[in-house]
Parts: structure tokens; sequence; C-alpha cells
């Protein structure tokens, strides 16, 4: 039996931005820490009418540490005017992971929702730093 678990919010002026460098244009972007309950293999969807750029990170994620991406596990460019994008990960239960969707641009609001389907049950948390 697999399970559903669903998480919606909007990327707008309020949420951070990154710092603008070579790899991340000035761009809002969200931290979802994900609780797993359960190891196996998890698939996410993001549904979204526009296009995002989703990590996902092991442990932590702090966009202002020099190294931000030395703990990526995970980068998926997608979603457009009518789509969302998909993919599959193996997670451990135990593990801390953070989902982070980035904007590729300054157009907000962006509304988007994600569902993680997989053996066992997710929980999310918002987290501003």
């Amino acid at each position: 039996m697999l399970i559903e678990s669903v998480y919606t919010s909007v990327l707008t002026l309020n949420h951070l931005r990154f710092p603008s460098d070579d790899e991340e244009p000035c761009c809002f972007f969200e931290t979802i820490p994900l609780h797993v309950f359960e190891d196996g293999k998890y698939t996410f969807l993001i549904n979204t009418t526009m296009f995002l750029i989703i990590n996902l990170y092991h442990n932590e994620f702090n966009a202002r540490k020099e190294n931000y991406n030395d703990n990526r596990l995970l980068r998926h460019y997608g979603g457009c005017e009518a789509g969302s994008l998909e993919f599959t990960f193996y997670l451990w239960s135990g593990e801390t992971y953070v989902l982070v969707p980035i904007s590729i641009d300054d157009k907000v609001p962006l509304p988007f929702s994600l569902i993680i389907t997989g053996p066992g049950s997710v929980t999310f948390s918002r987290l501003c730093k």
C-alpha cells in the first residue's frame, strides 16, 4: 500500500532569496524539511504553473553558507505553464531531508503543490532561515 503526503505553498515576495551568483540568480526559494517514517522509494510530484528548480538536501540547507551545495542529493529542473515535474528517490527513515523549490526569476506569486507517494507517511515543516 502506498501512502500519499501533500504540501501546498506559494512563493511570494516575502520568501527568502538566494544571494546572486553564477549558479543561482537572485531567485525566491522555500525550505521544506521532510520527516520520513519508513525506508523506501518515494515519488515526488510537484504541480506548478511556472518553471521551478527542485533541490533535495541531506541533513541541512542554508543558502548563506559558502558550501551550501555540498550535501545536495538531487537537482531537478521542471514545471511549465501547465505542468508538473516528477522524480523518484530512495529515502531513509530517521534521516533529515530538506526540499528546496526555487523560482528561476522574479515572477511571483508562484503557487505549487507537492505530493509525495511512498511506503510510509512523510511530514513537512515550514522553515524560515
